[in-house]
């Protein structure tokens, strides 16, 4: 499998380049994949879109403690949108992600996703902000 590609002279503030179209298109689709479990909350597909490291350090009761109790959005999202996508390995990428929940509470979430065989998995993720509201 191919390693992300970088868009050609395109940088990001933090100096790593921008990923490119496909890599981004491909993101979007497992981060899309794992949002629709999770509002399914069907945790066990969810936690097959998260990479295999990370698969092999949790159990799926902890998986599950982890996404409702850090990341309400996510658990609950109604809508989400990629903001950015920067390479930052060979095989890594980060993604930020705005996921806004049902209830309209909205968080930017740092996605760190890795290529595996099967595709762009979720290795880890970090809220970097959250903004609350209402959905008119």
């Amino acid at each position: 499998m191919p390693s992300p590609t970088a868009s050609p002279s395109a940088e990001s503030d933090s100096g790593f380049p921008e990923c490119d179209d496909d890599v981004v298109s491909g993101v979007d689709a497992t981060v899309t994949a794992q949002l629709a479990a999770f509002a399914a909350e069907d945790f066990r597909t969810a936690l097959g879109y998260a990479s295999e490291v990370f698969r092999s350090s949790v159990t799926l009761k902890s998986f599950r403690e982890i996404i409702t109790r850090e990341y309400p959005e996510v658990a609950d999202a109604a809508e989400h949108e990629v903001l950015g996508c920067r390479v930052t390995g060979m095989s890594t990428v980060s993604s930020l992600v705005s996921v806004t929940s049902a209830s309209g509470s909205t968080a930017e979430i740092d996605y760190r996703l890795v290529l595996e065989p099967g595709g762009w998995r979720v290795d880890g993720a970090s809220t970097m902000r959250v903004v609350l509201g209402q959905r008119a």
